[in-house]
């Protein structure tokens, strides 16, 4: 176990940098392009809900965009094991189990994403706040004080990042946790030559496409569907995790 702490620790600290510059980078401009956005507000203006001015503001494709920066991130640092000093033959010669070098880059993997996320809720509270201090300035009517709550309610997008319910939990952590085995499984795979693979990630990424379309048009409740596509990518996911442990302990991928 000391060697797979050890591991998760040398690839946390590897990505941490990338992953603050995200954060910082993601809030201060969709705070911005908040800002922007309520600069058009005036006292005669229609008093918007908050997740309305949030999303035409084009904020949530900022988070959307660190995430994919992220995941382009990761991709380069698995690579950067066969640039250079070609590290992952090392790697492989470790005194340690070989799931445990497979499961440091995906405990890594989820380690760092859950900065964005955090960050992301940050941006969402000072985003509320900025936008309550602008509609004080400027109109003189009461402003509900659970505005926030009944934003995370409402709005579709808000409930996929952050669920109220346990189907809506289930959902993103599903989806989460596929995207990190399934990003891992494709490098696997081309590492390995074994192509197939990549028919495993398409279904996968078809399931996440039509769970995140889903889930925009439900209602906070109901839609025990979002359980099978959830069953289903955790499936996806646990073949990706054996698969992807199979081909490091053969030394396929070096």
């Amino acid at each position: 176990m000391k060697g797979f702490y050890r591991l998760v620790n040398i690839e946390s600290i590897k990505m941490l940098k990338v992953v603050l510059l995200l954060c910082i980078a993601s809030m201060a401009t969709q705070l911005l392009l908040l800002n922007r956005e309520l600069n058009n507000f005036t006292s005669h203006s229609m008093i918007e809900r908050f997740e309305n001015t949030y999303v035409a503001s084009g904020a949530i494709v900022i988070f959307l965009l660190s995430i994919l920066l992220f995941c382009v991130y990761f991709l380069l640092t698995i690579y950067s094991h066969y640039w250079g000093s070609k590290s992952i033959y090392t790697y492989l010669t470790l005194p340690i189990k070989r799931e445990a070098v497979y499961f440091s880059k995906l405990t890594a993997f989820l380690l760092c994403i859950m900065p964005l996320f955090a960050t992301q809720l940050m941006t969402i509270f000072i985003g509320y706040e900025l936008v309550v201090w602008k509609i004080a300035n400027v109109t003189e009517g009461p402003w509900m004080n659970n505005g926030l709550f009944l934003s995370f309610i409402r709005s579709e997008s808000l409930q996929i990042l952050f669920p109220l319910t346990l189907n809506g939990i289930v959902s993103t952590w599903s989806i989460i946790i596929a995207l990190a085995t399934g990003l891992y499984y494709g490098i696997l795979c081309e590492r390995s030559r074994q192509y197939w693979g990549f028919l495993l990630i398409i279904t996968a990424i078809v399931i996440i496409l039509y769970v995140i379309s889903d889930r925009m048009g439900s209602p906070l409740y109901g839609y025990s569907n979002w359980y099978i596509t959830s069953v289903s990518l955790f499936i996806l996911s646990s073949f990706f995790i054996w698969h992807g442990m199979k081909i490091v302990k053969r030394g396929a991928i070096a």
